[in-house]
């Protein structure tokens, strides 16, 4: 992770010291966050599969929006719920398209 962004920091026309100290901060300050990793490829207009059901019963879900937070229609109620790109990365089962 800190060989990535001081690459992108040096790439920038920033000095590749000062790329490399901020990189050390940034990883010290969120050690667990990786600039290379991969986010799900998931649509508006897809049902996503989760590992928990509604109360209603119903497992599937539409979605309604993306970006760093996700809208989701219940297939079983209707019911909208908002949930982090993360949150739901973590408890997708599968994805398809709508009929």
């Amino acid at each position: 992770m800190t060989e990535v962004l001081r690459d992108i920091l040096t790439d920038v026309g920033w000095g590749r010291e000062f790329a490399y100290m901020l990189s050390i901060i940034v990883y010290a300050a969120f050690p667990g966050y990786d600039l290379g990793e991969e986010v799900m490829d998931i649509q508006v207009g897809e049902i996503v599969r989760l590992k928990k059901q509604h109360p209603c019963g119903s497992k599937e879900w539409e979605v309604l929006r993306i970006g760093a937070d996700f809208r989701l229609k219940c297939m079983g109620c209707g019911h909208q719920i908002m949930i982090a790109r993360k949150a739901l990365e973590k408890s997708v089962r599968e994805i398809r398209q709508k009929p």
